[in-house]
């Protein structure tokens, strides 16, 4: 997949068919763009019934794949203080 070490947090309208790529060769991560053979791994598929924001995971070490299940976050050892400041060094 793709290395990115945050979630791809995307908006998903009802009845649309989402290909999530798995072979890391997208020019568009997170979805498919079809650059992959057929030997790579074939595409996450899923339709929301309803229009819903999603947390893909872009690291690729989720439980839940491909959605983001947070276990990757490198601030989870860290205290609050910690990550407060972490998050606004990266702003």
């Amino acid at each position: 997949m793709y290395s990115k070490q945050e979630p791809y947090v995307e908006m998903i309208n009802a009845d649309q068919t989402v290909l999530i790529c798995r072979c890391g060769k997208t020019q568009q991560p997170p979805f498919c763009d079809h650059s992959h053979s057929i030997d790579d791994p074939k595409p996450y598929q899923f339709k929301p019934r309803k229009k819903e924001m999603v947390w893909i995971c872009g690291c690729n070490k989720s439980k839940e794949m491909p959605f983001c299940d947070g276990s990757h976050n490198p601030r989870n050892d860290m205290t609050l203080w910690q990550a407060i400041k972490d998050i606004f060094k990266t702003w």
